[in-house]
């Protein structure tokens, strides 16, 4: 009898671990080929030499990227701390310049930028940058838009805010913002995502309140808004999936769709499929910007392009 129950233990561990081997492929997409795919005019953008792991353009055109993100378990090569670069998208012969951060020394120190926001107030510009003054700590830094340069204005910490990604600006010091991690501590994240529990989160702050509005995420990615303000959609980068959430009374968010992102390369995908590099352009794509008939793209740690789009 002991003997039969240790071997049917034994099988159910052997499955579940078989299981999770094959999961753990498809979330990493080890069988994954890429087919090139390019724009024309694809350029990469001078100065941005670490990185442009996020990046936002504004309605006249101005592109603003963050730069030289140290990140755990990505390659870094730089030690210097990271910068905020402007570019006249309008322009053609122009190229990225960076912006002046006037702030304290400790700040600047330590400033390791991720992903950003814009908040417009009359005729004033906002810009939300999430910061990692040290691994798996982030902060939200606020800031002016004055000419090129970025006047600090306040920091934004919070116990929920605890590995925060991307964020969406929906005021001058309030935001919804990605956890891609569970928790702060690197190996219950790790335990989290090898036993497929989900447990990364969408947070809601202001100075009034704090709350997770969504949850269920094996990894809380890339955050956006929709120009009417009434939809928030929010990329799982393990799940390869985005969902779409309506923005309710109170902020709370309602999930009203996903969006499973798979046969990207076949004759019916359900997702189009404008660029694809294996590595030999551009490593680590991150992230993308439309704007007047070209395409900027950003990576994590290696380069940034501008491509036209066809």
């Amino acid at each position: 009898m002991k003997l039969s129950l240790v071997a049917a233990v034994v099988v159910a561990v052997c499955a579940f671990a078989g299981h999770r081997f094959i999961k753990l492929r498809e979330v990493v997409l080890s069988s994954r080929e890429v087919s090139v795919k390019h724009l024309p005019n694809c350029q990469l953008l001078k100065n941005l030499d670490f990185g442009a792991e996020d990046l936002t353009i504004l309605s006249n055109g101005l592109a603003i990227f963050s730069t030289g993100l140290k990140y755990p378990g990505m390659p870094s090569y730089s030690e210097d701390p990271g910068k905020m670069y402007s570019l006249d998208v309008l322009d053609s012969a122009a190229d990225p310049v960076e912006m002046e951060i006037k702030a304290e020394a400790e700040l600047l120190e330590s400033f390791n930028p991720h992903g950003i926001s814009v908040f417009i107030e009359e005729d004033s510009v906002y810009v939300l940058v999430v910061n990692h003054p040290q691994p798996r700590h982030s902060q939200v830094q606020i800031f002016q838009l004055e000419d090129n340069d970025l006047i600090h204005l306040k920091t934004v910490t919070h116990d929920l805010l605890h590995s925060v990604n991307d964020i969406i600006a929906v005021g001058v010091d309030s935001f919804f913002a990605t956890n891609d991690a569970s928790s702060p501590n690197e190996f219950l994240h790790l335990m989290t995502v090898l036993l497929g529990y989900p447990q990364c989160t969408v947070v809601y702050y202001s100075p009034a309140e704090v709350t997770v509005v969504a949850a269920g995420f094996l990894s809380a990615n890339g955050i956006n808004m929709s120009p009417d303000g009434r939809m928030v959609y929010v990329s799982d980068i393990l799940d390869h999936e985005i969902v779409v959430f309506q923005i309710n009374e109170g902020h709370h968010l309602t999930p009203v769709k996903v969006i499973r992102i798979q046969n990207i390369q076949s004759d019916r995908p359900l997702v189009t499929q404008v660029f694809a590099d294996d590595g030999t352009t551009i490593i680590g794509s991150s992230v993308a910007a439309p704007y007047g008939g070209k395409l900027l793209i950003g990576s994590v740690y290696h380069k940034a392009l501008s491509c036209d789009l066809e």
